[in-house]
């Protein structure tokens, strides 16, 4: 029997956002990153050097985790922050303890720290910083290709968001050109060449 692979890595990189980056070197902009839940213990927070991390802290020991990371055992005592609905309700001021703490080191010494205690979290990464991803070459998650028509170049494409121990997926060639396969499918589907030929003539193809 066949077996599939699949890592929540790989659809991330099933994006339009990719080709472009692959095909014509566009790097898309931050747009900001929140959270539905209201809490200050998720989203995003501005690193040192411009950088930033992510992460999502909904439990009290996650909560705790955060506390240890970044070296602030008062607010994890603090009575005001014990629960999910004290941190609610302290928004501002739990966001803003949180906002000084995170712009002192960098994006990957948070996520470090972070993961170390237990806290769901990663490094902000820009769409560069992604395809360098050691994760990238190991998954096989890009594949180029040579012959596509009209360009005289190999091309990046994405490959599928699983990964079979038998027979691929795999790029294998170009995607085809503007109408390459339409009389192949049209003969498939039962149509005749004569037919074929009479709805080019008539310009429907």
């Amino acid at each position: 029997a066949d077996a599939l692979c699949i890592r929540r890595f790989d659809p991330a990189a099933m994006a339009p956002l990719v080709s472009a980056y692959l095909n014509t070197g566009g790097v898309p902009e931050l747009v900001g990153n929140g959270s539905v839940v209201k809490l200050p213990t998720t989203g995003s927070f501005r690193t040192l050097c411009g950088g930033g991390i992510l992460f999502s802290a909904l439990t009290d020991k996650q909560w705790a985790g955060i506390a240890r990371a970044i070296g602030r055992p008062d607010l994890g005592s603090d009575p005001r922050f014990a629960s999910v609905d004290g941190r609610r309700t302290h928004y501002d001021l739990l966001r803003g303890e949180l906002v000084a703490a995170f712009a002192t080191n960098s994006a990957q010494h948070w996520e470090t720290r972070l993961n170390q205690e237990g806290v769901p979290g990663s490094a902000i990464r820009t769409l560069p910083e992604i395809m360098e991803h050691p994760q990238v070459a190991h998954r096989q998650v890009i594949g180029r290709v040579s012959g596509a028509v009209g360009v005289e170049r190999e091309i990046g494409l994405v490959t599928s968001g699983f990964s079979a121990s038998a027979d691929g997926p795999a790029i294998v060639s170009p995607p085809p050109g503007k109408g390459e396969h339409t009389d192949a499918i049209l003969r498939e589907a039962g149509y005749a060449p004569e037919e074929i030929a009479a709805l080019r003539a008539a310009g429907a193809l």
